[in-house]
């Protein structure tokens, strides 16, 4: 089973675990706290003034608490750097604040949910490869939404021909309350004469996603199908429409080695409501070897308002490193990126540790 199988099939149907997991006593808390420690050194640049070095931490506390079965309060924490570096900086412009704080009810058929939550959109912002192979697809990824949603589940992974498959709604609007503001360092709060996609008086944007795994005629073969609404602001351009497919491809080669493949793209016409439409293209390979792994990735990102010239943005990265068995991974990588005409070389360092209680 591949990275996105394990994710898909843990964090998407925990309510369908088998009936020995549901004997257990409530209430009940479990978690992680995610650790990243990430250095990245900019040291060749067509723009002198983005020669600089970027030491800075990211971590991620999550909790699931259940009072009762069927019944779960998941609350997400982010503290990271609020704003972008502008000069050389350590451990500066870190902020702390609510990603995620949403109620849900899950059962043998799915779950529903509401609160401020991460709408699905997308994977490649998550599962592609390396230390910066995410860096475009993050571009589109929701998240800090209010609002609510269903995920029906169906299939097994038993099911010779329909696999897990699970299919997602979501109904939300941009997040201006008072947990939009960080701590420690403030981001400010969002208002609504900012304007952007989603941006809204009531909800006025929405996600549809289909996601499947462990098809038998397909082994190894996980997919994700996207379609995307967000109204604009009442001073906006237009509204943002998106379609978004993406596969990833795991092939266990022999024992303790195995290559994963993930290819995604994304369109968005009218990104952020604004007049600028915008094509994405992520691929990416990982080779693992036991606890060791090497990866390549690359993307694309095509910019173009109405018939203008098309932009395109270009990036490349390989990496690799050591996970041990405790949590801990040491990673390091090479990232050369060209963005508005500018061509970027960087070195990356990154030290990554997971906590689960």
């Amino acid at each position: 089973m591949n990275r996105f199988s394990r994710y898909f099939c843990i964090c998407m149907f925990a309510p369908v675990l088998p009936a020995a997991a549901a004997e257990e006593s409530y209430p009940r808390i479990s978690g992680e706290i995610a650790v990243e420690v990430e250095n990245d050194y900019v040291f060749d640049s067509d723009d002198s003034n983005a020669e600089l070095n970027d030491l800075f931490a990211t971590v991620e506390p999550s909790v699931r608490i259940e009072p009762v079965e069927h019944v779960a309060i998941e609350a997400g924490l982010v503290f990271e750097p609020v704003r972008d570096a502008d000069d050389d900086r350590y451990f500066e412009d870190h902020g702390l604040y609510v990603e995620q704080l949403f109620l849900e009810y899950s059962d043998d058929w799915g779950r529903v949910y509401g609160g401020k939550f991460n709408p699905s959109f997308g994977v490649a912002w998550d599962l592609a490869p390396g230390i910066f192979g995410v860096d475009f697809a993050e571009d589109y990824e929701l998240t800090e939404q209010l609002g609510g949603g269903v995920a029906l589940g169906f299939g097994n992974a038993r099911s010779a021909s329909l696999g897990v498959v699970e299919l997602s709604a979501n109904i939300f609007l941009a997040d201006r309350s008072l947990l939009s503001e960080s701590a420690i360092n403030g981001r400010g709060n969002l208002d609504l004469d900012e304007g952007g996609a989603g941006n809204t008086e009531g909800p006025g944007a929405f996600s549809l996603t289909l996601d499947g795994s462990d098809v038998a005629a397909l082994p190894g073969l996980s997919y994700h199908i996207g379609l995307r609404f967000r109204a604009g602001g009442d001073e906006d351009e237009g509204d943002e429409a998106g379609l978004v497919v993406g596969l990833v491809q795991a092939i266990e080669i022999v024992e303790d080695q195995t290559l994963e493949l993930i290819g995604e793209a994304a369109y968005l016409s009218e990104f952020d409501a604004s007049e600028e439409d915008a094509v994405y293209v992520t691929l990416g390979a990982a080779y693992y070897l036991g606890k060791w792994n090497i990866s390549l990735a690359g993307a694309l990102r095509d910019t173009a308002i109405n018939d203008s010239d098309v932009e395109t943005d270009r990036l490349l990265q390989v990496s690799g490193g050591y996970a041990f068995d405790f949590g801990l991974g040491f990673d390091i990588g090479y990232r050369y990126g060209r963005e508005e005409e500018i061509d970027n070389h960087t070195l990356g360092v990154l030290t990554s540790y997971t906590l689960e209680f």
